[in-house]
């Protein structure tokens, strides 16, 4: 906005045709009583002259001047009017400002917390060790080799054996198989879940957008192998509340399955995961029309 607050040319326009119209009254008395010479001799005839002339002043001038110093105080109002929204819209645009500025800040903060979560998730997965005996040499495994590993005993001693826990109730059988499987190896990743399951807590908590904590959700996914997502299924359904505990809200809102294989789970389980594809989709779709009506 370019404006000049402090150039009021009304009041100059106001004051210019005030003084055109005191030299006009003062002209004419000027032009009547003094140029065609018509000048008062006497005392008394002067001084009923000069009251005549105060009258004729009065009468003529005071409306005016009265018009025009009402037309000067609109005025004015006017441009503190303009001057207020001027001083409005810039306190309205820093205090925008300020408002980005704090969410540069807060997102700055969460990116910096979420990569520092992210780094341990690696280093605890860089820690998880199991040995076995190879070839009749014990040797131990590491990392995600580790983990590899321990799909592979749960899936080939535990889960595919052929001896049912709980012949009667399969989802039981598989429960059981898996806390089995838990007892004996959890003590070696079960840190390794609280770290997952605390990195999408925090981002589920965060004021950012649904659509930027996707985001961030998405990097943890892609951290997350083939045997570790088929390990992180049978965690979440057969052990942490039966697909009820408390992982299974992020699971869902962040379709952290999307990229397990069906081939790697048994048809039977194939249910579940579609469950789970499907809450997402709608929790998406309600995020979305939460989104556009916030927009709208």
């Amino acid at each position: 906005m370019n404006q000049n607050y402090n150039s009021p040319t009304y009041l100059y326009f106001i004051f210019v045709i005030a003084s055109i119209f005191l030299v006009f009254v003062f002209g004419i008395y000027i032009l009547h009583f003094i140029i065609n010479g018509e000048l008062i001799n006497n005392a008394k005839d002067l001084q009923n002259t000069w009251a005549q002339f105060g009258d004729y002043v009065g009468g003529f001038l005071s409306p005016i001047l009265a018009f025009l110093a009402l037309i000067a105080l609109l005025c004015s109002i006017h441009i503190q009017t303009r001057e207020l929204n001027h001083s409005v819209e810039q306190l309205s645009k820093s205090a925008e400002a300020l408002n980005n500025q704090n969410k540069l800040i807060q997102k700055q903060n969460f990116e910096e917390t979420f990569f520092q979560m992210l780094k341990l998730y690696n280093e605890i997965v860089q820690t998880i060790a199991i040995t076995e005996q190879i070839n009749t040499v014990p040797t131990k495994i590491e990392g995600r080799d580790a983990l590899a590993h321990m799909y592979g005993i749960f899936t080939t001693r535990y889960l595919n054996n052929n001896n049912k826990i709980d012949k009667s109730d399969p989802e039981k059988d598989k429960r059981e198989k898996y806390a089995k499987f838990y007892r004996t190896h959890g003590g070696k990743f079960g840190h390794y879940y609280r770290i997952i399951y605390n990195i999408l807590k925090f981002i589920g908590n965060s004021d950012l957008a649904y659509k930027e904590q996707k985001f961030y959700a998405d990097i943890l996914r892609a951290q997350l192998s083939e045997h570790e997502l088929v390990l992180f299924f049978y965690n979440l359904f057969y052990f942490e509340g039966n697909g009820k505990g408390k992982m299974y809200k992020w699971v869902e809102q962040y379709n952290i399955l999307k990229h397990i294989e069906r081939e790697v789970i048994p048809e039977s389980d194939h249910p579940k995961l579609d469950q789970v594809i499907q809450a997402y989709k709608v929790h998406r779709h309600s995020m979305n029309i939460s989104h556009k009506s916030k927009t709208v």
